[in-house]
């Protein structure tokens, strides 16, 4: 058999394999569609907190209150996509995640000695925590999907990145619709964000377990 024919016989049954999209093109994809979805649920259910227009105007500490949560999410979500590309991992992003997302709760440690805002009940949602795992879960999987269509060489780890971006998407919107006061935020908009990463590595440990036990079972 000369070398055009083995070519030609070992091609014969390839198909063309889909395009994988560029990952900043994802990274948007997935703030804008994630953004929007938890934008129109928090409406949906209820007003944003009266005058908090006026309380987001910059340079008020609240308002940098807020940047900091919104780095935080940006760098989580790039984390995660990050470890879902072989050899694209870097150290730069988890770190300024860590550093927004640490910058962003002392505001609120802070806050019960000197707090961005007034605390009131001005805004107070009955079911905020539940609020917040619900808006998460939809992201969490979306992230997830995006992250598997890809080649995540640490799928729990990536998970979880992904779902601490997805739940900082909710406790950043409850920031503007719920009440501001910082243990309030810290047991229901905040907590949610550690229960859910928790969480999300379980299931995803639990998965790779099984499927690799169904491998070994079937070697």
């Amino acid at each position: 058999m000369n070398t055009e024919e083995l070519i030609h016989r070992l091609s014969e049954d390839l198909s063309p394999t889909p395009q994988i999209w560029s990952f900043w093109r994802v990274l948007v994809i997935w703030l804008v569609v994630s953004i929007g979805y938890v934008s129109m649920m928090i409406l949906l259910l209820g007003p944003l907190r009266t005058g908090v227009a006026a309380q987001l105007e910059l340079p008020s500490r609240f308002s940098i209150e807020m940047l900091f949560g919104a780095a935080a999410l940006v760098f989580w979500a790039i984390a995660a996509l990050a470890e879902s590309i072989p050899g694209r991992y870097r150290r730069w992003p988890i770190r300024l995640s860590w550093f927004f997302f640490i910058a962003w709760l002392l505001h609120f440690v802070v806050g019960y000695v000197s707090p961005s805002l007034e605390p009131s009940m001005l805004g107070k949602r009955e079911h905020c925590a539940l609020e917040a795992y619900l808006y998460s879960l939809p992201p969490t999987l979306l992230m997830y999907w995006m992250q598997r269509r890809r080649f995540p060489l640490q799928p729990i780890r990536a998970a979880v990145y992904g779902a601490v971006a997805a739940a900082l998407l909710p406790a950043l919107a409850m920031q503007v619709a719920c009440m501001y006061e910082p243990t309030h935020i810290l047991q229901n908009h905040v907590f949610p964000i550690f229960v859910l990463a928790g969480l999300v590595g379980a299931v995803v440990f639990t998965i790779m377990r099984f499927s690799k036990q169904g491998t070994d079972d079937r070697l």
